[in-house]
């Protein structure tokens, strides 16, 4: 059996995107079918994260370091998995809906 090719894509995201929005967007203008994250670095300045068990998200404001995005992509799908620690490093964790403002970059 053989696979298609894996591509992989470099992105840098700026200040104010939003976080989610922009890589269904990428997704969306590349029909990317199943993509994946790979890695995540940046920064945030709002975030929105469903955490466990909870059946709505929660809005943090404030400035965040982006310790891991994980998941998955298609058309207009995402399965995505964010975790963040604030300014004295209390690190929060959970399913990223969209409302996830970036501060300086996310690549």
């Amino acid at each position: 059996m053989t696979g298609s090719p894996v591509k992989y894509y470099a992105l840098r995201l700026t200040p104010e995107q939003d976080l989610k929005m922009e890589l269904l967007a990428f997704v969306r203008t590349h029909n990317l079918k199943a993509a994946f994250i790979a890695t995540c670095t940046g920064s945030l300045q709002q975030a929105s994260l469903r955490l466990a068990d909870r059946k709505e998200g929660s809005l943090y404001d404030n400035k965040f370091e982006i310790v891991s995005l994980v998941g998955t992509l298609g058309n207009d799908t995402a399965h995505l998995h964010l975790s963040i620690a604030d300014t004295d490093g209390q690190v929060t964790v959970g399913n990223l809906p969209a409302a996830t403002e970036i501060y300086t970059t996310a690549e």
